[in-house]
């Protein structure tokens, strides 16, 4: 599964035009503005009933314009990160994933935004977590 995909996608969707990368340029360089997506550490656990409860961690940093005022740049970014990214989505906005942690700061001026999901996997059939015998679901408690 991979959720950093889902993360570039759901960046894509709210700032349209601006590049997403997962890794640098063969050069090293960054096409700016643009947002850089890490995934951090990734925590498993396993449950009695055969599920996993799987945490991903992200850092995604908004590398800004050079040419434009910083300070307008990352408020304007932050301000939609803060009110628009409560789910991962898809192409089409439907929700993936419920964002945790969410906070943001400011980096040698760049837009720095970390993240979390919770993801529950539960087992198929066979070995227990075998590649490609995981399924996913998510829903909200009482809602």
């Amino acid at each position: 599964m991979d959720i950093a995909s889902v993360v570039a996608t759901t960046l894509k969707r709210l700032f349209p035009g601006v590049p997403v990368n997962r890794e640098t340029q063969a050069d090293g360089s960054f096409t700016m503005p643009s947002f850089f997506v890490s995934e951090l550490e990734t925590q498993a656990t396993s449950k009695p009933n055969e599920e996993q409860m799987r945490r991903y961690n992200f850092n995604v940093v908004y590398l800004l314009d050079p040419n434009g005022p910083q300070a307008e740049q990352n408020a304007l970014a932050k301000d939609v990160i803060l009110s628009q990214m409560d789910y991962l989505t898809d192409e089409s906005g439907k929700e993936l994933y419920k964002t945790k942690g969410l906070t943001t700061d400011i980096n040698d001026g760049d837009l720095s935004i970390s993240f979390y999901v919770q993801v529950r996997m539960q087992k198929e059939s066979g070995a227990p977590f075998d590649e490609g015998q995981m399924t996913h679901k998510e829903g909200l408690k009482d809602g």
